[in-house]
């Protein structure tokens, strides 16, 4: 893995136990008792902790310090939680193993971890043999520390076909945790818990290293719409990613013929995406200062070059 990409990643690991504390003074009931977590805290543990912290949040809003007390009961049974399966950092847990939240800022509901109910094993032999697939696929084209560098916690909803309509998705305020339905085809899976972990470790990138991408809004072919620069610098980050993936797993071989097919076919249209986001997504990255981050996406991008000619695509 770049060098650039490991140095990053320290840098975000180490800012994680201040993190919590701080998040934890500012809601005045949770002491550093309260936040007591092995140091440094697994992705699991952070990203549940992040989890609490927004419910306490919430609570705090609505002055409501019995919830907030309780929050503080439910964080100091956070070490309770089972380990990650081998090879990965996340937790994954089911949709019912979460309170809903409405997120007032979000277009979305809020999944907040239960840990009473998340100490249970909720995959059947059949979910477990395909997240396996899934991490295996990652692992063998090299992006799976992509996923472990930045994701705690993964929810899982409904079921979905390999060529249906796939929903997934983050959330900023809950930092490593993803929502994703499930494909039913590893290569599927793994593509969405690669796009969404892009996007919480660029969060926390981000968010260590001080960056806010000023500059003026920039076109998206995927929104068709103008964006902020930063949403650019997140799209290009996610699509690259996807593209190396589909473009490592047909160079492999690997995969169901249908999975082939859907790869082959969705590589080709974030190509082309990222070719008429190209100029947008280089200006969004010469803002970002920090020379590790900007440098390791642009060159990422950069390596896309030639991909289209590999597979007649």
């Amino acid at each position: 893995m770049d060098h650039r990409f490991q140095r990053v990643v320290a840098r975000t690991h180490e800012q994680r136990p201040a993190r919590l504390r701080l998040i934890g003074q500012l809601l005045g009931q949770l002491t550093e008792e309260h936040l007591y977590l092995p140091t440094p805290p697994s992705a699991a543990l952070y990203a549940s902790a992040h989890q609490l912290l927004y419910q306490a949040r919430i609570a705090a809003m609505r002055r409501d310090h019995d919830g907030v007390a309780e929050v503080a009961g439910l964080i100091r049974r956070l070490p309770e939680l089972p380990a990650p399966r081998e090879g990965v950092e996340f937790l994954l847990v089911p949709a019912s193993a979460c309170t809903w939240q409405h997120g007032e800022q979000y277009a979305s509901d809020v999944p907040v971890l239960d840990p009473p109910k998340a100490t249970r094993s909720w995959l059947g032999p059949e979910q477990s043999a395909e997240l396996q697939a899934a991490v295996d696929l990652l692992a063998d084209v090299g992006m799976l520390e992509w996923v472990n560098a930045s994701c705690g916690v993964v929810v899982w909803t409904t079921r979905s076909p390999l060529r249906g309509t796939s929903i997934s998705y983050t959330l900023r305020s809950l930092e490593g945790t993803i929502v994703t339905d499930w494909p039913d085809d590893p290569v599927r899976l793994a593509e969405n818990l690669l796009h969404e972990a892009t996007h919480t470790w660029l969060n926390e990138a981000v968010r260590v290293l001080g960056e806010s991408l000023q500059g003026p809004d920039l076109f998206s072919p995927w929104k068709q719409r103008m964006r902020p620069a930063l949403g650019i610098a997140h799209s290009g980050a996610a699509f690259t990613n996807v593209a190396h993936f589909l473009h490592r797993v047909l160079e492999s071989g690997a995969g169901s013929h249908d999975a082939r097919i859907y790869a082959r076919r969705r590589l080709s249209y974030e190509l082309d995406q990222l070719e008429l986001a190209s100029s947008a997504i280089r200006e969004a990255y010469a803002l970002i200062r920090d020379s590790d981050l900007a440098g390791l996406l642009t060159d990422h991008f950069d390596q896309l070059h030639g991909t289209r000619a590999a597979f007649a695509i």
